[in-house]
């Protein structure tokens, strides 16, 4: 009896600690083979996180339609006297090629940017009205138009518009497919204009929004674009040979953005060398390909062994049934996890 009571006193007395909780964060990927091939099939066995204790739980297929946000570039770098071959020129035959591969259930938007940015068509599913749309933009030469939008490049004005103006709920692979010459791509990318670029990186991937960048130059070689339309389809090698933007050197800063957010820039082939116009089947290829990357997206749930405080970096690796990594495919996935909207189990 006595030791009866003394039990019951220590299970007063003794305060219960609490539950070790995990977090879960389901996050946007697709890979990509050598020739192009948008991998099939995956399952949460296929993957490995290189670094720490979260593990892959579960990945699935998601075919629900997109929202997407045509971002077209209309500053001053994207002019030239010949206008028929102009970058502009370039980004609305690419915008228009890339809505032929959309299915009519994707909802898509039409903005412009260059010193002012300005939605021209809300989300719609009428993808004939968007491309009408483009048809039908202003001559960016006019003087009409460099008073309303101005010259400039402030792309992360843009975005930050784009952001605030959606009040919409996030829906799981929402994108914006920028059409631009890559002006902002410099050492101080994206810090011209009212916002900087990597103050909205946390937004992005809190929302979980990914950014595609078609370079609508074809002087321009990033070397971390997806060279769509070429031998291969493949990125520009690393210097060590990766395929991990954080393990090369001196790469362009908005190919590298793209690809932190689970996106990546693309690029056609042009017509020769010092072409300032593009092969035309490698352009309906390019947007093809990136249209096949927005649509087969999969759903990658993480667990993370404690809820996340603070930013932690995602580094996933493709593995087969014997643990060996496979080399030969590019992931595309956010490369960092934020502290915002989280989910905890």
């Amino acid at each position: 009896m006595r030791g009866a009571t003394i039990f019951a006193m220590l299970c007063v007395a003794t305060p219960l600690l609490p539950q070790q909780r995990n977090e879960i964060r389901t996050i946007p990927l697709t890979g990509v083979t050598e020739k192009g091939g948008i991998l099939e099939g995956l399952q949460a066995k296929n993957f490995r996180v290189k670094h720490g204790k979260t593990v892959v739980k579960d990945v699935t297929l998601d075919a629900a339609p997109r929202r997407i946000v045509l971002l077209l570039d209309m500053s001053g770098s994207m002019l030239t006297e010949e206008s028929k071959n102009s970058n502009w020129q370039n980004a609305m035959r690419m915008a228009k090629a890339f809505l032929v591969h959309l299915p009519a259930s994707d909802w898509v938007s039409l903005c412009l940017f260059a010193t002012n940015e300005k939605e021209i068509v809300p989300f719609s599913h009428d993808l004939a009205s968007v491309r009408k749309a483009i048809d039908n933009l202003p001559d960016p030469h006019s003087k009409a138009v460099k008073r309303v939008y101005g010259r400039m490049t402030y792309f992360g004005d843009a975005v930050a518009a784009i952001l605030a103006t959606d009040h919409h709920a996030t829906t799981f692979g929402d994108s914006i497919v920028v059409f631009s010459d890559g002006g902002f791509g410099m050492e101080d990318f994206g810090t011209t204009g009212k916002v900087a670029m990597r103050r909205l990186r946390p937004q992005l991937l809190a929302r979980r929004i990914r950014m595609f960048l078609v370079v609508a130059d074809p002087r321009l070689r990033l070397t971390s674009a997806l060279a769509v339309g070429y031998t291969s389809f493949w990125p520009l090698p690393f210097p060590d040979g990766s395929a991990d933007p954080e393990e090369g050197e001196e790469l362009d800063h908005s190919a590298e953005f793209a690809l932190a957010t689970g996106g990546v820039a693309v690029e056609a082939e042009p017509r020769g060398p010092y072409s300032n116009a593009f092969d035309p089947d490698s352009v309906d290829k390019m947007m093809d390909g990136t249209a096949w990357l927005v649509q087969n997206t999969y759903q990658l749930e993480l667990s993370l062994d404690k809820p996340l405080q603070k930013q932690q970096k995602i580094d996933l690796e493709l593995v087969d049934e014997r643990g060996k990594q496979n080399r030969n495919i590019m992931l595309l996935y956010p490369r960092s996890l934020e502290p915002d909207s989280r989910i905890v189990h």
